[in-house]
This record gives C-alpha cells, sequence and structure tokens, in this order.
C-alpha cells in the first residue's frame, strides 16, 4: 500500500520494484444463484459491491443476494454495455443506445446520450477513466445511409461529455485505456493482409485521428489492458509492456494457452483469465492460481480487487445461463 499512496507524490520513483504477487488464494463459492442472460461486463469494490452488465439488465450483488436493477423513465438502458466505477457512491455505464448513466450511491442519473441526427443507432461499447472529471467512452454508430459501422471517442471532464473524434474508416472499438496517451482496442472491419474480413486493433490517438499501433487477424490474439498506469498487451503467445516510446518483452505463454485478457494489481501481480482458468505472473514466472474446465461450463468473466479475485463461472441448464460467484481472497497468514 505504501507504493501505491506515494509513487504518485513523488516520494518513490517509477522504477520501484514491487513484491511479487501472492499465488496463496482461499477459493470460496459465494453464490450459485447469480444473474440471468450473457454478461456484458463486471466491475465492483468489494465482496458485498459488484456490479454485472447483463444483456439487457443491470444486477448488484450486496454479498448475499443478486438483485435486478429497476429502471425507470430517466434511468434506462437498451442493453447495458460497459460499466466502470471508482467507488460504490461513483460508478457509470454505456447502453447500446448511446446513453451513459452515473450512480452517485443513492440512484442511477442520465449524463449523456451520444446521437445524432444522421445516425441510424449508436452504442457505448467502453466506459473507462482516470478519475470523475477524466472519463472515456468509446463504441460504434451506424449512419442512416449507410450500412457501414464506424467508431468514436468521448470525453467528460467532470462537467459535460464531448466529442474527440470519430473514425474516417469502419470500426468498433470496444475498450478505451490512457498512459501518456489514448488507446482503443476493437475490431477492425473490412478486408486484411491474409485475407481476413475483420481484424482486431489497436489505435491511439493522434493530432489529427487514430493512429494504427496493432492490428492482428481476428483468428490471432491481441489483447489490451492497463494494470497500475501501465499499457500492457498480449500479442500472439506473448506479454509485452508500453514502456514509453516502445515495447517491453515481459513473458511468453505456453503454446496451448489463450489469453482472454489482462489484470493485475501491478507490474509482478498480473492476472490472467485463460481457456484453463487463472494464470499468474509474479514478476518472474507463469503458474495457474485457479482451474477451469470449459468443457464442463459455458464461459466466465473475471474481476480484480486490492486483495480478493471474483470469477463468475455461466452454467446452460435447460437452455437458461445462470451465473456461479466464486471469490479468491489472499491469505494473509501467508
Amino acid at each position: 500500500m505504501l507504493f501505491l499512496l506515494c509513487s504518485g507524490c513523488g516520494l518513490l520513483s517509477d522504477d520501484s520494484e514491487p513484491e511479487p504477487g501472492s499465488r496463496n488464494y482461499i477459493w470460496v463459492t459465494e453464490d450459485v444463484n447469480g444473474p440471468f442472460g450473457f454478461i456484458y461486463d463486471f466491475w465492483g469494490t468489494a465482496h458485498n459491491s459488484l456490479w454485472v452488465a447483463a444483456s439487457s439488465d443491470l444486477w448488484y450483488y450486496n454479498g448475499e443476494e443478486w438483485t435486478e436493477v429497476e429502471e425507470n423513465q430517466d434511468f434506462h438502458c437498451g442493453t447495458f454495455e460497459s460499466i466502470f466505477g471508482f467507488t460504490k457512491d461513483d460508478i457509470w455505464v454505456g447502453c447500446n443506445d448511446g446513453r451513459i448513466h452515473h450512480f452517485d450511491g443513492t440512484s442511477w442519473k442520465p449524463s449523456f446520450r451520444y446521437d445524432k441526427e444522421e445516425f441510424y443507432l449508436s452504442s457505448v461499447d467502453g466506459i473507462w477513466g482516470t478519475s470523475s472529471d477524466d472519463m472515456y467512452a468509446t463504441g460504434y454508430f451506424v449512419y442512416k445511409d449507410t450500412s457501414g459501422i464506424y467508431s468514436f471517442l468521448l470525453h467528460y471532464d467532470g462537467r459535460r461529455w464531448q466529442e474527440v473524434l470519430i473514425t474516417d474508416f469502419e470500426a468498433q472499438f470496444q475498450r478505451v485505456r490512457k498512459d501518456h496517451n489514448v488507446y482503443l482496442y476493437g475490431l477492425k472491419e473490412g478486408p486484411e493482409q491474409g485475407g481476413a474480413t475483420d481484424s482486431l486493433a489497436v489505435y491511439s490517438l493522434g493530432f489529427k485521428g487514430f493512429i494504427q499501433e496493432f492490428i492482428e487477424p481476428r483468428s490471432s490474439t491481441l489483447r489490451m489492458n492497463s494494470v497500475d498506469d501501465k499499457i500492457y498487451y498480449v500479442i500472439e503467445n506473448t506479454l509485452y509492456r508500453l514502456d514509453y516510446p516502445g515495447l517491453t518483452e515481459v513473458i511468453s505463454f505456453p503454446e496451448s494457452t489463450e489469453v482472454y485478457d489482462i489484470l493485475g494489481r501491478h507490474k509482478n501481480d498480473l492476472i490472467f483469465p485463460t481457456n484453463d482458468g487463472l494464470m499468474h505472473y509474479n514478476g518472474k514466472d507463469l503458474e495457474y492460481i485457479y482451474d477451469i474446465e470449459l468443457e464442463l461450463f459455458s464461459g466466465y468473466r473475471t474481476f480484480v480487487v486490492e486483495d480478493e479475485i471474483f470469477v463468475l463461472i455461466e452454467n446452460i441448464d435447460q437452455n437458461v445461463s445462470r451465473w456461479e460467484l466464486q471469490r479468491g481472497i489472499l491469505n494473509a497468514t501467508e
């Protein structure tokens, strides 16, 4: 905790080496009656304050049971696509009708709707920020007179949302992150090298437009996320860290491993949801900390907080999807 508190105030340099993250977790089944439907996003602050954007519903877990959040005239969404927050009293959601809502700890209120006369539809697929007055939202829109899908970037300065830029090429951005620059991850539509009809791509924000940083066939692996204010990529089976202006190769995964995301607390405590479960990097090597047999389940979602990991595992019974919540608690006696 000392590192987290002091690195931003100049008492520690950016080169301070954090201790290797622990792999000693106690795993318990927290709840077996989770939300219904497909989960688009998962966020929370603790085991008694978890939020899930699932299909057309927003769900909240208070440590004992899941509750579907009621919509009303002011708070409604076609589909809840994305959720992100800073505290239990400062949470944001993005919707597939262009709406953005904010929770102040008491109620959900509309914050913005990204819509234009020339749009047929718009969707906020990713929302994220560094603080309550530095928020970003991204997603896609379709013009009324064309069938192409284009993407946008919005910014919130604590007072209002504004459009930063839209693409002049077909793309569907799904995630936005920031360190010294703003980076966007998602699909680029259209043929690329190798004949792929669409590709996974990462773009940075330039002075005059979006700059393509990486592109891989959709059948390949390209992931992007930020951990402890650092941008990380998984390209094919290798993890890279963006140490501006170049990339630092961190470690390679086994060839049979498919990495779904990059999570964690700092560079020596990284957690990777994979096709075989949760894999951990402690600054030296990789090791599984939680096994998941996907042939027995349909999928899973993971979220990491300071001393816990939450895993939602999907079970489908008679065509009904139900999510089971597993909780990994760091063993303080280690």
